[in-house]
C-alpha cells in the first residue's frame, strides 16, 4: 500500500512541478493580459455611458465580454467568487441574459 501512496505522490509532485514552471515561464504574460481584459471590460461600459450606444467603433472590441465570461466561469470551477463593478455587470446581464457575476455589487 506505501509503494502505491508514493507512486502518486511522486506523479501528483511531477504534475505539480510542470504545471507550476508553466506559470513561472508565463506569469508576467498573465497579468498583462488580465489587466488588458479587466481594463476593456470595465471602460467599454464607462464609454457606452458616456458616449451612447450609437459610437458602432466600440462595437469591435466586445468579444472582450466573451473573454471575461469564460474567465469568470473557470474561476467559479474553483470556486472563486468574482464580485464585478455594477455597470460592468449590467452589460454583461444584458449580453448574457442572466450574467455570471454577483447581483449584489454596488459599484
Amino acid at each position: 500500500m506505501s509503494d502505491i501512496k508514493d507512486m502518486r505522490c511522486l506523479n501528483d509532485l511531477l504534475y505539480i512541478d510542470g504545471i507550476y514552471k508553466k506559470l513561472q515561464k508565463h506569469e508576467q504574460d498573465f497579468y498583462i493580459v488580465l489587466d488588458a481584459l479587466l481594463n476593456i471590460s470595465t471602460l467599454l461600459p464607462m464609454c457606452y455611458t458616456q458616449y451612447g450606444e450609437g459610437y458602432e467603433e466600440f462595437r469591435k472590441y466586445e468579444k472582450v465580454y466573451t473573454t471575461l465570461m469564460e474567465t469568470i466561469e473557470s474561476l467559479k470551477a474553483y470556486d472563486v467568487e468574482v464580485k464585478l463593478p455594477r455597470l460592468l455587470q449590467d452589460k454583461l446581464d444584458s449580453l448574457f441574459s442572466g450574467g455570471e457575476g454577483n447581483d449584489d455589487a454596488d459599484n
